[in-house]
């Protein structure tokens, strides 16, 4: 420590209140509970699109993708097509995404064989 820092513990601020419900990084990768994002209805019994106030309002994280053509031209061609078979003409491409995100959360095992087409498993 730089010598006239004037505190002894540069962590006697830090609020460790909740120690007794801390967890390593692993377990919380295994807490993660799809579903309870992803109900049809709220509280009120009305469907997530109509409860809310816009399609970025409930979503304060964001995340950023790069990703090549295919990949964008393979997104178009989906978005459409699942528009196409949903009653609600009204789909938001943000809605598409955050479902086909949790869609692949959900099925790992495909995750893994693209990765592995993509060459992870020849290390």
């Amino acid at each position: 420590m730089k010598s006239g820092s004037g505190a002894d513990d540069p962590f006697e601020d830090f609020d460790d209140d909740d120690e007794d419900d801390a967890s390593t990084d692993e377990e919380k990768a295994t807490d993660v509970d799809l579903d309870s994002d992803t109900k049809d209805a709220d509280d009120d019994g009305l469907p997530r699109i109509y409860e809310r106030s816009s399609v970025k309002g409930e979503r304060p994280e964001v995340i950023q993708l790069h990703v090549r053509q295919p990949t964008v031209d393979a997104e178009e061609q989906a978005f459409d097509d699942v528009k196409g078979r949903l009653e609600n003409k009204r789909v938001y491409l943000t809605d598409f995404r955050e479902a086909a995100y949790l869609v692949a959360l959900e099925h790992l095992d495909e995750v893994e064989a693209k990765m592995s087409e993509w060459g992870y498993d020849n290390e």
